[in-house]
């Protein structure tokens, strides 16, 4: 996914600039994956966040997601949406 498509969504204008950083390099690394490959590139930067001290509060995670979602095509969202739900399931 291009960068600046996250970069430039006015939905994330609010965002702390250091989150729009991590979001910037979480998108570089997403840019043409499947989104079956996208989870362990979410479990990295989730990862590399928590090491920075960074929290992405729900509103912002659900934001965060919809402008993903936006740039995969129908069936792309779908597949997303599932692997979504596995990681909520297993966090409970």
């Amino acid at each position: 996914m291009d960068p600046s498509i996250l970069l430039n969504n006015p939905n994330l204008k609010n965002i702390n600039p250091e989150k729009l950083a991590l979001l910037k390099e979480l998108s570089s690394n997403a840019n043409g994956k499947t989104a079956k490959e996208l989870l362990p590139i979410l479990m990295a930067a989730t990862s590399t966040a928590k090491e920075k001290g960074i929290e992405f509060n729900s509103s912002e995670k659900d934001l965060i997601i919809d402008v993903l979602k936006q740039q995969m095509t129908p069936d792309e969202q779908k597949k997303a949406d599932m692997l979504l739900n596995m990681v909520k399931t297993f966090k409970k």
